[in-house]
């Protein structure tokens, strides 16, 4: 029996753009505006996923929990409350998406939860789910290193800037290992509070404390056969450092609350946007956990490193967005695309797919054109039609200021130190090439970076 989804959901605008999105991807669905009605849904006896965001989403977990249904959770949690994703996925919830919704990561995690049976006659199932593409020779190392480390069980670590693609590499790594059957679950750390983070990963027993009315599997417990990607994992404390350390040199771990051990097949992949060294300089990530998980590490360049990929993962972006916004929008003129290759991107690729969306929403011309760029990416490049020589210098001190802000944490006194310049040369510098007032070590404060 296919699977069918229940958008639960007593917020029209929201429920609205969910069954136009699921419409859209051909995907059987129904309404719930009620309690009531989701139960009358899910009786029914389908393969059902629920998209859950009913006002009091925490009590209809637990009716579900009780009754004994075999539905799947994807709560709709408002307000980015990371307290109530959290305790959600706690009460078994398979994911959690704040407002306003990533439409790309629920088509993902759907896709993941629907069997191969469904998608057997649908070929276009997946098609809007980002691809890693690039013809660049560092992308294409970084590929190689994929095939090379999928064949194995490895462990896996994944450095690069915020917006680079790293969860990316990771579901790749899977998808072209011996474990695609088996299931991917990614897990960002840094959206854990601390409090529930040990529980998350390693469940827990029905007593081990207050509200635990019942046995809970953990992450690691329910990638058992597939993959466990940790992302963030500078991000633990230290004392679940421990754990998770014990954990990979074992595959065995304890429920909270639990006197027996369990032992399960997880492969671990990890991620971090930080310097570990310096994470480990600072004491923030165990030395010993670092070098137990950095077996085979896989460096991203950032998307200024990779820039004539830009055409290519722009008009990705550009199809994907026609489409989901149903634009007539055919492509870039060809300044365009070299004001958009010219850019440095500090937010990498998801600043890239994000200008390319907004631009695409704007849009109502048939190609997008200079003016159709947003403001401070064509202000950046005014000097488009200087001699090439004198861009390149221009580009090369540009990137030179950009990062001697960042190693000084967007003090301008100690980046002119580095520089070995004044201050006063640093902000004239700054204010010609439109670099952003702070620039920081891995962030830009500033509208240019999209987060």
């Amino acid at each position: 029996m296919p699977t069918h989804i229940v958008v639960a959901d007593a917020n029209a605008s929201r429920q609205r753009t969910i069954t136009e999105r699921l419409a859209c991807w051909k995907l059987p669905h129904s309404i719930a505006t009620t309690e009531d009605g989701l139960w009358g849904e899910i009786s029914r006896g389908k393969n059902t996923i629920v998209l859950l965001g009913l006002d009091d989403s925490h009590s209809v977990l637990e009716k579900l929990n009780r009754q004994g249904y075999h539905s799947v959770v994807l709560l709709l949690a408002p307000d980015a409350d990371v307290h109530v994703a959290a305790q959600a996925i706690k009460q078994g919830a398979h994911d959690a998406f704040s407002d306003p919704i990533d439409y790309v990561c629920l088509r993902q995690s759907i896709e993941e939860l629907r069997p191969k049976s469904d998608k057997a006659n649908q070929s276009d199932a997946i098609s809007d789910i980002p691809r890693m593409i690039g013809q660049s020779r560092s992308f294409q190392a970084v590929q190689q290193q994929i095939r090379e480390v999928a064949a194995t069980n490895a462990t896996v670590l994944i450095l690069g800037e915020s917006g680079t693609g790293k969860e990316l590499v990771a579901r790749e790594i899977h998808n072209q290992s011996n474990r695609s059957a088996g299931p991917y679950l990614p897990v960002n750390m840094a959206a854990l509070p601390e409090s529930l983070a040990e529980g998350a990963l390693f469940g827990h027993r029905r007593g081990a404390f207050t509200g635990a009315d019942r046995d809970q599997q953990g992450w690691c417990e329910g990638a058992h056969g597939g993959t466990l990607f940790l992302d963030e994992i500078g991000e633990l404390d230290l004392g679940l450092q421990a754990k998770l350390l014990r954990f990979l040199e074992s595959k065995t771990f304890q429920r909270i609350g639990a006197t027996q051990t369990t032992r399960v097949d997880v492969r671990i992949l990890a991620a971090t946007n930080r310097d570990p060294m310096e994470m480990i300089r600072n004491g923030t990530l165990r030395s010993d956990l670092y070098y137990r998980l950095n077996v085979f590490p896989i460096q991203l360049p950032t998307l200024w490193q990779r820039s004539e990929d830009i055409p290519d993962l722009a008009n990705l972006f550009l199809d994907q967005a026609r489409h989901q916004y149903a634009k007539n929008v055919s492509g870039f003129t060809k300044r365009a695309m070299q004001c958009l290759q010219q850019f440095d991107w500090p937010g990498n690729i998801r600043q890239l797919e994000n200008t390319v969306h907004r631009v695409v929403i704007s849009s109502n011309s048939l190609q997008i054109d200079l003016p159709q760029l947003p403001p401070e990416i064509v202000s950046s490049n005014a000097r488009l039609d200087r001699p090439t020589n004198l861009r390149k210098i221009e580009q090369i001190e540009r990137k030179a200021i950009i990062d001697a802000l960042r190693a000084a944490d967007g003090n301008a006194v100690s980046a002119a130190k580095i520089l070995g310049v004044g201050q006063a040369t640093v902000y004239r510098k700054m204010k010609r090439y439109g670099i952003p007032l702070k620039v920081q070590r891995r962030t830009v404060e500033a509208s240019t970076l999209v987060e």
